[in-house]
């Protein structure tokens, strides 16, 4: 039972890591350092269950659809779009952009206007169009029209910290304003030329499966891909580790000659390496370091670089195991019986360290695990990882604002993986046992 529940957990996460490149394509990680790629998404937002989860509901991002009417007079075209939104929520968005495309020029003049349930109109902007997108939140002149509203409409002060938006979505009574919210997008089109239709986003105040970071990144594709990375040099440098136990363990528990002594006194030396100085300086000499680029190493080399620098206790609690085997009776006879060296290897010590060794390693993954994410947490190991990951998270003021959505899932993967590979090791060494057993 405790095998089974154990592959359970592994069997979820591997598969989820092999499927990772087709649920979220590689070319939106390939954009996880360009800031502009996300800037149309919520800064700091929880993912949009947590609405399920508390009394208070986010409002999501949304794109507006707009009805269109034109009117022309002459030398000059009107065209009048309108965009409704419905809020129903506590939590107000954090912004509305309006994208207007690269291909506005000052021929065209914008007036946008808002009008509110309770039947309260503002213009919010009213100037040629200088620039291919408007936040209301962060335009000044929009920020002063809204300033102006909330001192005489709403008798409340605005000051450099309060989000304008949220306060077109507060009543007078201080209370969220719900209903239908209509959005005036009229373009003036000095030169009779047909203009594209300007693109609405509600930039909402919650964000998909995982939420976003201070940088409106998307954390479902930083978290999911750090993972895939994370585990495969995990369970690399753990198939590494497994042969260099084995070989080590059982060279220096077999032979008493000067190879099996002089492996041994390779175990104790390596016993006595500092982990975490040896392990950045292998990496430090094994990688390229270019200027602005960063460090570059292959995943192979690093997970070498790990394998080798854990094998040491493990082959040396292998070595013991080894010498138990030897004293028993069954060992004895088929010396007495003339097998040799391969033989008694091949048939006895073996199939015993294999069983010892798959459980010292399904034990050494989970310290694997979270030694890659506290060395790649300072930026030691290339590309995205949970360390890296959660890097961002402390520069970022993830920690200090009590994101928890970017905080806990790596913390929580971590537990459930080293609880699967306890599970295994428990129910391997309970099975031998029994077998043991007269």
């Amino acid at each position: 039972m405790k095998i089974r529940a154990g592959f359970a957990i592994l069997l979820f996460f591997l598969l989820f890591s092999l499927i990772v490149p087709w649920i979220v394509p590689e070319k939106e990680l390939s954009r996880w350092d360009d800031i502009t790629y996300w800037h149309y998404n919520p800064k700091f937002a929880p993912p949009e269950w947590y609405n399920y989860l508390t009394i208070h509901d986010r409002a999501p991002s949304a794109a507006l659809t707009p009805e269109t009417s034109v009117s022309r007079y002459p030398g000059v075209a009107i065209y009048n779009n309108t965009y409704i939104y419905d809020y129903r929520y506590d939590v107000p968005p954090q912004d509305i952009v309006i994208l207007f495309g690269a291909n506005f020029s000052d021929r065209y003049v914008v007036d946008v206007s808002l009008r509110r349930p309770d039947g309260y109109s503002i213009r919010l902007y009213s100037n040629p169009v200088r620039y291919p997108e408007l936040f209301l939140g962060i335009d000044r002149s929009v920020r002063n029209r809204i300033s102006w509203m909330a001192s005489s409409y709403l008798n409340v002060s605005m000051d450099y910290l309060t989000n304008p938006v949220s306060l077109l979505f507060r009543g007078r009574d201080g209370k969220p304003l719900h209903g239908k919210y209509s959005l005036n997008v009229v373009v003036y089109s000095l030169d009779n030329s047909t203009p594209p239709t300007p693109e609405v986003r509600v930039i909402g105040s919650c964000f998909g499966l995982m939420g976003t970071d201070s940088r409106g990144r998307d954390l479902w594709i930083g978290f999911t891909w750090s993972m895939r990375n994370t585990l495969l040099i995990a369970f690399l440098a753990a198939g590494m580790l497994f042969i260099l136990v084995m070989f080590f363990g059982i060279v220096s528990g077999y032979y008493r000659n000067p190879a099996g002594k002089t492996v041994d006194f390779m175990n104790k030396l390596l016993l006595s390496i500092p982990l975490l100085p040896a392990a950045l300086a292998l990496i430090f000499l094994f990688s390229r370091q270019a200027s602005g680029l960063g460090m570059s190493i292959s995943t192979i080399s690093l997970a070498f670089i790990l394998a080798s620098l854990f094998w040491g206790r493990d082959a040396r609690s292998l070595k013991m195991i080894i010498l138990q085997e030897l004293s028993r009776e069954y060992i004895e006879a088929a010396k007495a019986m003339g097998a040799d060296d391969r033989h008694i290897i091949r048939k006895h010590i073996i199939p015993r360290a294999v069983v010892v060794a798959t459980s010292y390693i399904s034990l050494a993954i989970p310290r694997l695990i979270v030694f890659i994410t506290f060395i790649g947490f300072f930026g030691m190991i290339p590309g995205i990882n949970w360390g890296s990951y959660m890097a961002d998270a402390y520069v970022q003021g993830g920690f200090i604002s009590g994101a928890w959505w970017w905080i806990l899932p790596p913390g929580l993967a971590i537990a459930l993986l080293a609880l699967a590979f306890v599970l295994i090791s428990r129910g391997v060494e309970e099975r031998f046992a029994l077998r043991q057993k007269p």
